[in-house]
């Protein structure tokens, strides 16, 4: 997991922060998921 290993993070606190943000509304999640999950800053106009 990318985000684990900038932020030198475990894989679960990292999935954890993901998750908080995605349901937050300031992450949205890319379609596909899978390993190759990748998400996006939600823009707010």
């Amino acid at each position: 997991m990318v985000f684990a290993v900038s932020t030198k993070a475990s894989q679960d606190t990292a999935l954890r922060d993901i998750t908080d943000l995605v349901e937050r509304g300031i992450l949205v999640r890319d379609p596909g998921g899978g390993r190759s999950t990748s998400y996006l800053l939600k823009v707010i106009a």
